[in-house]
């Protein structure tokens, strides 16, 4: 049986985004997807390190979240996407 949570009304997720954040962590592990990430970036970076764009601090700060949750994901749910905690 799902464990069921209560968010705080400040949240602004809702029960449709955790069903998609779900499906999309279900169909694409975390290692996977931060791994495939950083090759995208280091990529762009080697290719492009002279001609950044006007907003770049901004966007790495996005990576660097983006990535900061796919590494809690990843311990979460372990290396294959799957959780491997006890269900209660």
């Amino acid at each position: 049986m799902p464990k069921i949570i209560t968010l705080p009304g400040s949240y602004i997720i809702n029960e449709e985004i955790v069903g998609q954040l779900n499906t999309f962590l279900e169909t694409i592990p975390p290692t996977r997807l931060k791994n495939r990430l950083l090759v995208v970036l280091i990529q762009y970076l080697v290719n492009e390190h002279t001609s950044l764009p006007a907003d770049f601090d901004e966007v790495a700060m996005d990576f660097y979240l983006l990535f900061d949750f796919l590494i809690m994901a990843e311990e979460e749910l372990g290396k294959d996407g799957v959780d491997t905690r006890l269900n209660w």
